[in-house]
């Protein structure tokens, strides 16, 4: 846009410079392995997806001693990159390569090596959230970066009120110490607590950003943990551990404006004995049993939608008819 007729163009001295990175693949490479620890790798069908991810994954995780089997793993920018969905078209594939190598489990990047989707040793997809549980389970990380409507599995597993037993080489960490932080479910308010809270661990629509290697998802040092997991845990019997939780959604209109109906919402969310509220744009209710999320729709601004969570079927019958009660007070704003 800079050569459209009439613009006027930046003065020299407030222009910044670019400098080509050669080194930048070898020195990720040795900072990833300078990180690992001395677990070495399981067996592991890896999906390079014919992207960035063929310069280090492979490399690094035959390093650590991986029984790894590589496909797409050459680049190729023609290459018609496959979805990292759980729908059964796009997950067929990979399966059938995990259940052609017993106790393997597979792993599919996306080709900027960011994203991923990871197969249990049955070759079944897992979702992003239990690939959380795994990495919490195991890295044992003190402060943990969330966005507010995650599920409440993740806090229990953080703060030990799941126990399920997983083999690591990561020492247990001071609970003085421990934080789970939620943040505002968009790109810059997680970005901004990961670097302010300096968190072990940040999660956001299905990427995970690891201390220590990158400010962004990184799916590459995703990988080489979840191989070292997987030399002494199964992933699918972890999994099968975890509790199940209940939740439902649902919808409400109001009559008020949404700044109105924020105000009502904090006068009135004490009333019904929260254990912890958050408020940042939506609110994240935390109840003894599990909790809710509100949130103002993005298209309809007289909508909130919300969230409801348990790991009781009875308490969350319950908490939905507190959820209607609060709705109530807040619909008209006054």
């Amino acid at each position: 846009r800079i050569f459209e007729v009439g613009r006027k163009r930046p003065p020299f001295k407030e222009l910044g410079t670019v400098k080509r990175y050669y080194n930048a693949i070898n020195d990720y490479n040795m900072r990833l392995m300078a990180l690992s620890r001395s677990a070495t790798g399981g067996s592991l069908v890896l999906d390079c997806n014919c992207g960035l991810g063929t310069d280090s994954a492979p490399q690094i995780l035959n390093k650590i001693g991986t029984d790894i089997i590589s496909i797409n793993a050459q680049k190729d920018s023609e290459f018609i990159s496959n979805p990292l969905s759980i729908k059964e078209a796009d997950t067929r594939h990979m399966k059938a390569l995990v259940l052609a190598s017993p106790g393997s489990t597979g792993i599919s990047m996306n080709r900027v090596g960011t994203m991923m989707r990871v197969f249990d040793e049955t070759g079944e997809p897992i979702t992003d959230e239990q690939l959380l549980c795994l990495f919490i389970l195991y890295l044992k990380p003190k402060k943990v970066v969330v966005p507010m409507d995650v599920t409440w599995l993740i806090e229990d597993v953080f703060r030990g009120n799941v126990t399920v037993e997983v083999d690591s080489p990561f020492p247990d960490p001071d609970p003085e110490q421990m934080e789970f932080v939620v943040a505002n479910p968009s790109v810059g308010p997680i970005h901004r607590m990961l670097v302010e809270k300096d968190a072990d661990l940040t999660y956001y629509q299905g990427g995970f950003v690891f201390k220590g290697i990158s400010w962004s998802p990184d799916a590459i040092m995703g990988s080489v943990l979840l191989s070292q997991f997987s030399s002494s845990n199964n992933m699918s019997e972890v999994l099968s551990k975890l509790p199940t939780y209940f939740s439902e959604k649902k919808t409400f209109r109001f009559s008020c404006s949404q700044a109105d109906f924020a105000r009502m919402m904090d006068a009135n969310l004490p009333d019904i004995n929260p254990m912890a509220v958050y408020e940042d744009k939506c609110w994240r209710v935390d109840m003894a049993s599990g909790g809710f999320f509100v949130a103002f729709d993005k298209d309809q601004e007289d909508v909130v939608n919300i969230f409801a969570e348990s790991n009781d079927k009875l308490y969350l019958i319950s908490l939905l008819e507190v959820i209607d009660g609060l709705m109530e007070k807040c619909e008209a704003g006054q």
